[in-house]
């Protein structure tokens, strides 16, 4: 998968080498939480997952958690 190296960044990610969607990565405007979103058009989702813990574990979880399809 394609890592996000930072917050507030667009891009797409791939898995296996193919693309299948697209990420944003923000902080909250008040700086106490850090947030991605992302797409899987092969399955047509979009979702968002939140967190008031560091970046770095949020995207951690987010490498591992998501859809693979």
């Amino acid at each position: 998968m394609r890592r996000v190296n930072s917050p507030e960044r667009q891009a797409a990610y791939a898995v296996d080498g193919r693309i299948v969607g697209t990420t944003a990565c923000y902080r909250d405007r008040d700086g106490e939480g850090n947030g991605i979103e992302w797409t899987n058009t092969t399955l047509s989702i979009l979702a968002l997952t939140k967190s008031s813990g560091p970046y770095d574990q949020l995207l951690r979880w987010w490498e591992t958690a998501g859809p693979v399809a």
